[in-house]
């Protein structure tokens, strides 16, 4: 009788936090609740919808995977489930993956490795999982939080540039990752006179950094 499988579903999870582990057991749910209830007949609607509550839930199992100090599930969602539902473009998808991307990025805590709780994972390598993932949110969150989102990338990049620091462990991060990294560093310097003041167009300057992004495919494991 719910008009809003997606928000049952978020519910659960909110409850039961330990059910992050299982988000595709989660998104099975919700999508045999989308189809049983049968709200939205027209194809096209139900698709832009699904697509908007999909978004929803995996936003919840990132919040859930960092509370529990889980950063490899919270990345691995952003990049693998997340980061294709924005290639539509829609507020509504952007709005919820712009955030997991903010605080997957944002994250100061302590992450171990998957089914563990005491071996931790490399500091570096996820320094460089955060730029990507605040690089991701460049692209697509409100002007507002642009200069936010780009100084938490410069404070990462500049401690991982500094040389006093150990070299990075780049056999991690496939190449695509890396090819994404390098092409955020451009976005980033790009938008920094921008949000300066100097002349230039924001919202082109994202939309060619959107497009330049697809050509790396954005999907993919950590």
């Amino acid at each position: 009788m719910n008009k809003d499988p997606g928000l049952l579903v978020v519910k659960v999870i909110e409850n039961n936090p330990p059910v992050h582990r299982e988000g595709e057991r989660m998104i099975k749910v919700l999508d045999d609740l989308i189809d049983g209830t049968q709200l939205f007949p027209d194809p096209q609607q139900r698709a832009v919808e699904r697509n908007c509550m999909h978004a929803r839930v995996y936003a919840a199992i990132i919040v859930a995977a960092l509370a529990d100090r889980d950063f490899t599930t919270a990345y691995t969602t952003c990049i693998t489930n997340l980061t294709p539902l924005t290639t539509a473009n829609d507020d509504t998808v952007n709005g919820h993956a712009w955030h997991a991307f903010y605080n997957t990025g944002s994250y100061t805590g302590t992450a171990t490795r998957p089914g563990t709780r005491n071996t931790p994972v490399t500091t570096t390598h996820l320094d460089y999982q955060k730029m990507e993932l605040l690089a991701r949110a460049i692209l697509i969150c409100p002007k507002e939080y642009i200069e936010d989102c780009l100084n938490r990338w410069t404070t990462l990049e500049t401690k991982l540039l500094h040389p006093e620091l150990v070299q990075p462990d780049t056999t991690r991060m496939s190449g695509e990752h890396w090819g994404f990294l390098a092409m955020a560093a451009d976005v980033a310097r790009m938008a920094l006179p921008i949000i300066g003041g100097r002349n230039g167009s924001l919202e082109t300057e994202r939309r060619e950094a959107r497009r330049t992004s697809g050509e790396f495919g954005g999907v993919g494991g950590g």
